[in-house]
C-alpha cells in the first residue's frame, strides 16, 4: 500500500512518533514590466507551492526558455511566470553570497507569493560528519535576505543512499536541527532503512520533517511513502530511470532523464489530497530536470491538484506534442501555449553569466550528489 505517515500534534517537546495510516495504492515501480508580470492564475490553495528543482539548465533553451534570448534574459523571472516555487540547487555545490539572494528578492519583488526552498551545501550532508562553524555562518547569511523578505521555504538536507540510521548519523541530524532552528528543515533520506516502519525515529521530537520521495526502486531504496505532519509536507519527484540511477558512468542528466506519465503521478496526488488542510504548508518539487521534463510534470501536478495551468512555453509543446492532451487528462480545462509576442522579461545584467558559471560547476560536481 501507498502509506501516509502523519502526526497531528504541534509541540516539538511533546510529539508522538509517526504512525502509519492506510492510503491510496502504491504506484507500480516502473518594479517588473507588464510583459514580465506572472502569468500564473491565482492559487486556490494558499498552503500549496509547486515548482521545479533549479532553473538554469542549458538544455532548457528552446524548450522551456525561448530559443533565442539576449544576454540579459532573466530565467528566474521567466520561471516565475509559471510556478510559485523553485528549489535552489546551486547552494549544494557552493554557498552563494547573500547579495545574490538579495537580487532574487528584488527581481521578484512584485510576486510576493513566490518562494525559494534551498538545498544545504554538500558539506552538511556528504563531505564529513562534522559541521564547520564558519561555513554554517556563511550559509545562514546567504539565507537571511530570503527569510527577512518572507520568501524562504524549507531548507533541504539531501543525504546520499549510503547515509543509514546509525547512532552517529542520528546525532548529526540532531545537530543540524539545532543549527537551523527555527527554520523549517526537511531531510531527504534515500535508503530503505529510514522508512517510517523501520527507523522508529521521532521526527517531531527532533524538529525535522522527512521528505517524501519518488525515486527508482533499486536495491533497498525507500519507497513512495507520503510523510506528513501538522507543519509541512515536502515531496520530491526524481523520476524512475532505474538503468542510470546507480550507474557511476552516468552523468547527472542521464540519471534524471525521465518523464512521468499522468497515471504515475495520480497516486501521489490522491495521497496529497487526502492530507489537505492537515499540514500548514505543502511543497511539490519536480527534480527530473533533463530537457524540461520537470516543467512538464510540474504543470501536470498543478492540474491534478486542482490548480489552473498557466499558458506554457510553446517550445515545450514542440518538444512534447502530447503536452496539451496530457494536461487535459490531468484536469486542465483549456491549456494553451504562450502567444509569440509574450516572450520577454526585464533585463538583469549579469544574471546569465552567473547562472552559466553555476551550471558548469554543477555538471562538474554532479557525480558527488548521489554517491559520496
Amino acid at each position: 500500500m501507498h502509506t501516509i505517515c502523519q502526526d497531528g500534534r504541534s509541540d516539538v517537546r511533546d510529539r508522538q512518533s509517526p504512525r502509519l495510516l492506510p492510503g491510496p495504492p502504491k504506484p507500480t515501480i516502473v518594479p517588473m514590466t507588464q510583459a514580465a508580470q506572472p502569468l500564473r492564475p491565482p492559487c486556490h490553495r494558499p498552503d500549496l507551492w509547486i515548482g521545479p528543482a533549479g532553473w538554469s539548465y542549458a538544455d532548457w533553451k528552446g524548450r522551456v526558455y525561448p530559443p533565442s534570448t539576449p544576454s540579459s534574459f532573466d530565467s528566474l523571472q521567466w520561471i516565475a511566470r509559471f510556478f510559485d516555487l523553485v528549489e535552489v540547487n546551486a547552494s549544494f555545490y557552493h554557498i552563494p553570497p547573500a547579495r545574490l539572494a538579495e537580487k532574487w528578492v528584488t527581481r521578484l519583488e512584485e510576486d510576493p507569493r513566490f518562494r525559494f526552498s534551498v538545498k544545504l551545501h554538500r558539506s552538511f550532508t556528504h563531505d564529513s560528519p562534522g559541521i564547520d562553524p564558519a561555513r554554517s555562518r556563511r550559509f545562514l547569511d546567504f539565507l537571511e535576505p530570503l527569510r527577512t523578505a518572507g520568501r524562504l521555504g524549507p531548507i533541504l538536507a539531501q543525504f546520499p543512499w549510503s547515509f543509514r540510521p546509525t547512532r552517529e548519523h542520528r546525532d548529526h541530524l540532531a545537530r543540524l536541527a539545532e543549527l537551523f532552528f527555527p527554520l523549517t528543515l526537511v531531510v531527504e533520506l534515500r535508503h530503505g532503512a529510514w522508512a517510517p516502519d523501520r527507523s522508529g525515529i521521532d521526527w517531531n521530537q527532533l524538529g525535522i520533517h522527512p521528505v517524501s520521495i519518488d525515486q527508482p526502486q533499486v536495491g533497498d531504496s525507500i519507497g513512495p511513502v507520503l510523510q506528513a505532519d501538522d507543519r509541512v509536507q515536502y515531496l520530491r519527484l526524481h523520476g524512475r530511470n532505474e538503468a542510470s540511477w546507480f550507474d557511476r558512468n552516468a552523468g547527472r542528466d542521464q540519471r534524471y532523464d525521465y518523464r512521468y506519465r499522468v497515471d504515475e503521478l495520480r497516486p501521489w496526488v490522491e495521497a496529497l489530497k487526502s492530507q489537505k488542510g492537515k499540514s500548514r504548508e505543502t511543497y511539490v518539487i519536480t527534480n527530473n530536470h533533463f530537457q524540461g521534463k520537470a516543467v512538464v510534470n510540474a504543470l501536470q501536478m498543478r492540474a491534478l491538484l486542482g490548480e489552473e495551468v498557466p499558458h506554457f512555453p510553446r517550445w515545450l509543446e514542440e518538444e512534447f506534442p502530447e503536452l496539451r492532451s496530457e494536461l487535459r487528462t490531468a484536469g486542465a480545462t483549456d491549456p494553451q501555449p504562450l502567444s509569440p509576442s509574450d516572450t520577454t522579461t526585464p533585463s538583469d545584467p549579469g544574471a546569465q553569466e552567473h547562472e552559466a558559471k553555476r551550471s558548469r560547476k554543477e555538471k562538474a560536481d554532479g557525480q558527488a550528489e548521489l554517491f559520496e
